[in-house]
């Protein structure tokens, strides 16, 4: 349901938030050891309301000739079932470089082609719920359209061997993508984690504890996002918790998944209580995810990799 003639748009976010590191921020783009092609599907449900679903396919390679990574992502959302529709289709590219023996630095730009289109013939506006004949006429007078506009995130990623920190901007361009020419409200975010090293039976069993934070501001909006992730050779496991300000709104996701050879499979739970008005609103979302690594050739990668989630 509908009752107002404004809709503002914001950043997708994902129940894992390293679902692809790239779309967090372009200079993550080929940073890991290998690199990989991303496919996901989440699922948003709120009580009472229409569902809300995401789908993704990216992927990300280092190219030695270039000194940096190149990658590509498709995105589309459907909101309250097709009402909204959105889709996106950028290109992104990471200039990687080291700064010290121990300190390495990547900077990155993404540029994306924005659709959005709008079914007015299935909006329910307040007129509607009062009038003498409920749900079958309005006065509002808005179009079935679609917009387009190009839109650009940068960022930038230091990282020491087991620490890294990012800094991005989002709609650096506000696209004008509202019903009214509304601009998309820019976002910032920081990204940051420590990679803890495990060995096990005399260094043959690889594991790690990754503690990490997602921080982003947009719209007057911050939204936290502390986490933590254990992995070995063969399973991870995860969680995080979800705090916004100023409108007190907070969640929970655990995330379970394992890799076999080159192949990484994923799935989160979450579940967020969003205070609007004087009500709260339960929210639950469903998210599953597939990476596949793509190995370099040896020697084929000389800057030295940042070491952060995948999944």
């Amino acid at each position: 349901m509908l009752t107002t003639k404004t809709i503002y748009g914001q950043v997708l976010q994902f129940s894992q938030p390293w679902a692809f590191p790239s779309f967090l921020n372009p200079a993550f783009t080929a940073t890991g050891e290998t690199g990989a092609l991303h496919m996901g599907y989440m699922q948003f449900a709120i009580a009472g309301w229409k569902n809300y679903a995401a789908y993704y396919a990216a992927g990300d390679y280092y190219m030695e000739d270039i000194q940096g990574g190149i990658g590509f992502s498709v995105i589309g959302e459907k909101e309250a079932e097709g009402v909204l529709q959105t889709y996106q289709a950028g290109l992104s590219y990471s200039f990687q470089f080291h700064l010290s023996r121990k300190i390495t630095a990547s900077l990155g730009i993404q540029t994306q082609l924005l659709m959005r289109q709008y079914n007015a013939a299935a909006f329910v506006f307040e007129d509607m719920l009062r009038g003498a004949s409920p749900g079958r006429t309005t006065m509002e007078v808005i179009e079935t359209k679609v917009r387009y506009a190009p839109d650009f995130s940068v960022g930038g990623v230091v990282s020491w061997p087991h620490f890294f920190v990012g800094l991005s901007a989002r709609h650096i361009s506000a696209p004008t993508m509202g019903m009214e020419n509304t601009p998309w409200p820019r976002q910032v975010g920081l990204q940051m984690g420590y990679t803890l090293d495990l060995y096990q039976a005399n260094g043959l069993q690889y594991a790690a504890v990754i503690p990490n934070m997602v921080v982003n501001y947009q719209a007057q909006v911050m939204t936290f996002r502390p986490g933590v992730y254990y992995q070995n050779n063969t399973w991870l496991l995860g969680g995080w918790l979800r705090l916004q300000q100023p409108f007190g709104s907070m969640g929970g996701v655990v995330v379970a998944g394992f890799q076999w050879g080159d192949y990484h499979f994923g799935y989160s739970y979450a579940t967020h209580v969003d205070k609007l008005s004087e009500k709260n609103i339960n929210s639950t979302v469903h998210q599953v995810t597939f990476l596949m690594d793509l190995q370099y050739k040896q020697g084929g990668k000389k800057v030295r990799a940042i070491k952060c989630p995948k999944i």
